[in-house]
Formats: C-alpha cells, structure tokens, sequence
C-alpha cells in the first residue's frame, strides 16, 4: 500500500421487524430508504458503499436509483431489481407469512433460507434469527419487493454495481432484469 494505511468504517444495521427487532408500522422499504439516506446525511459519510442481502440488497438498488447522490458502489447479494410475482400471489404470500403457526414459520424460514447457507450450522444460526422476527413483517416486505419493480430504472443508477447471485434459476432471472 506505499505506506499509506486505508482505514475503513462500518455502519451495520439490522432492519425493523427482523432479528428480535421491534417491527414498525409503515412501508418498511420506503422508511428504510428514508431513514438510511438521513442517517448517511447526518454523519457525512461521503458516497460510502451499500451492501445488502436479499431485501437489503432490493433496498440498495433502490437507494441508487432514488438517492443517487448520497451513495457510492452499491454491492448487492442474492437479489435483484424485481422479486418475480403478481398482485394476488404478493398479497397470499403476505397473508401466509403473517398468519403461520410457530411450527409453519419455522418451516417457512429454513425453507426461504436453505439456499443462503451450505453449512447445515450456520443455517440453524440463520433459522434461529429468522425465528425471532416479526411474522407481519417479513410477510410485509415480501410483498412490497413482489409489487416494486426497478427494472426499468436501472439505467437510471450512476454507482457502480456488484451483484453477488447464487447459481441456478434466480441467476438468470437477475441477469435478464439487469
């Protein structure tokens, strides 16, 4: 590094609703996207870099497109611009999550997170995080990324953009959006 150190700082969040955190009652999208650009206003971060997973990448790639200038690179795991799905089938899924049993949304979640962890561990560690997020609102958040297509802004996006996909089926869907 020709003698210069680099120093880097980071902003971890975890969203309302998720991880035994107290959920909120608004668009949980639209206040994190408000929320995160105030916070990065507040502290000065100049242009720093947005990583997220899943519905925090969905919201990276909005912040790119809505608050172009209070962010830099945008690195964007296992999501994409649209989570592929109908008005009816957003408004099921919504319903489902929010209305399963303890025994449902212990399957719900190992099932939408078993492609996220090879480790059978390291799943149980995610499982058991899921398990203490609030039912309304992943079901909640899941229709709001199933109604919100960016597809047609991406071109709009002046950071540059990782995308970080797993293999399979959901790759080429995020490819043909991008």
């Amino acid at each position: 590094m020709s003698g210069l150190e680099a120093s880097y700082e980071c902003h971890v969040i975890t969203l309302s609703g998720f991880a035994g955190r107290p959920p909120i009652e608004e668009p949980l999208s639209a206040a994190v996207r408000r929320d995160l650009t105030r916070y990065i206003r507040s502290r000065r971060l100049e242009r720093p870099v947005i990583v997220g997973h899943s519905m925090g990448g969905f919201i990276a790639l909005w912040l790119a497109v809505s608050a172009p200038d209070s962010i830099g690179p945008v690195i964007v795991v296992d999501a994409g611009p649209a989570l592929s799905g109908d008005l009816e089938e957003a408004k099921m899924l919504r319903s489902k999550w929010a209305a399963a049993s303890d025994e449902e949304f212990a399957i719900q979640a190992k099932y939408m997170y078993a492609g996220m962890a090879s480790n059978p561990r390291r799943l149980e560690a995610i499982s058991a995080l899921a398990a203490k997020s609030d039912r309304k609102t992943i079901g909640d958040a899941i229709y709001e990324m199933m109604i919100t297509n960016l597809t047609d802004r991406m071109s709009e996006i002046r950071s540059p953009v990782l995308f970080l996909l797993a293999d399979g089926g959901f790759k080429q869907r995020i490819r043909k959006q991008v």
